[in-house]
């Protein structure tokens, strides 16, 4: 063979190897691959929901103050019940503690204007900035101008990412700070989050919520004030719904026997959304619930009200993909 040949050949390889990677990197980091991924998880029978867009353009700084933050919570942390009168509120409070410690309590209560949400911004990236991005979005006919996700693309492109890393990050840990569990009442949990192998496949992968065991027909009820962002079945996860309650927090609700909203429907706090079932793939009656922060799925019971829930731990026939 030629040494023209053989530098040819170790040419195509490298060529390949860089095609493969080229093709690992769009699969794992970018919204095509994301769809992609979507559609052979659908395709072989697991519960996924649309891929949120968005969330593959969250700021790195954003998600690292956010899993940060969740990491910082622990399993044994109490959240403060009170908050001075006409102060920066719970669970709010806790969660710009979390996030921003950089700024002081007497600072959020100075600042406290009614809205938590308007308050963090002012304080990250002042009043003016924000005044002049709202006054942008009304000029533009938007509704709910006052709104961050709405006026942002109104705000300097650098204001916006440090608003997105520090504001929106903050919002979404008071989002599940304040949570309703989805469950009333005494049931068990039957499977925890984490790595398990599943007991109908035997693949060992992430368990990516936690199974609640209760009879069939058991009220299931929405966690926080959010939109209905999917309804669907399928064979994996059964009868199921998608709650999205903005600043990248989502919640999913599988095996119901029943869906009591449709896609679109804004829900509030602790409403009535399904009941729970035994659809899909499942070996006893239970709800599947996952909780996910932006790509991120998260740990629900470190976060549950405890003061509400009436919860045991425990084992039992409840289990699911988990997937």
């Amino acid at each position: 063979m030629s040494e023209a040949l053989r530098a040819s050949r170790r040419l195509g390889l490298l060529d390949l190897g860089l095609v493969l990677l080229a093709a690992g990197a769009v699969w794992t980091h970018t919204p095509v691959g994301a769809s992609l991924d979507y559609a052979v998880r659908r395709t072989l029978g697991y519960e996924v929901t649309a891929p949120s867009l968005t969330a593959y353009f969250m700021a790195p700084a954003k998600r690292e103050l956010l899993e940060r933050a969740i990491e910082d919570l622990g399993e044994t942390t109490l959240i403060p019940t009170e908050a001075p009168e006409n102060g920066f509120p719970q669970p709010y409070r806790t969660a710009a503690a979390l996030v921003m410690p950089e700024v002081l309590p007497a600072e959020l209560d100075e600042a406290w204007d009614g809205s938590p949400e308007a308050t963090l911004e002012q304080l990250v990236l002042g009043e003016e900035l924000r005044t002049r991005a709202v006054e942008r979005a009304r000029t533009a006919g938007l509704a709910d101008a006052e709104r961050y996700a709405v006026h942002r693309p109104f705000l300097p492109a650098a204001a916006a990412r440090k608003a997105d890393a520090k504001v929106e990050a903050a919002m979404a840990l008071g989002k599940i700070l304040d949570m309703q569990w989805p469950i009333a009442g005494e049931h068990r949990i039957s499977s925890g989050y984490g790595m398990r192998t599943h007991p109908v496949t035997g693949v060992h992968k992430l368990h990516n919520g936690v199974d609640l065991a209760v009879p069939v027909g058991t009220p299931v009820l929405a966690i926080q004030d959010g939109k209905v962002a999917a309804i669907g079945e399928d064979q994996a996860n059964g009868r199921f719904v998608v709650v999205d309650h903005g600043s990248n927090v989502r919640t999913s609700y599988c095996h119901l026997d029943e869906q009591l909203v449709k896609r679109g429907d804004v829900v509030t706090r602790g409403v009535l959304i399904a009941k729970s079932g035994n659809t899909g793939r499942s070996t006893g009656p239970h709800l599947h619930f996952t909780l996910r922060v932006g790509k991120k799925t998260v740990d629900p019971l470190p976060l549950k009200p405890r003061e509400r829930s009436g919860a045991r731990e425990g084992l039992g026939a409840g289990e699911d993909l988990g997937g």
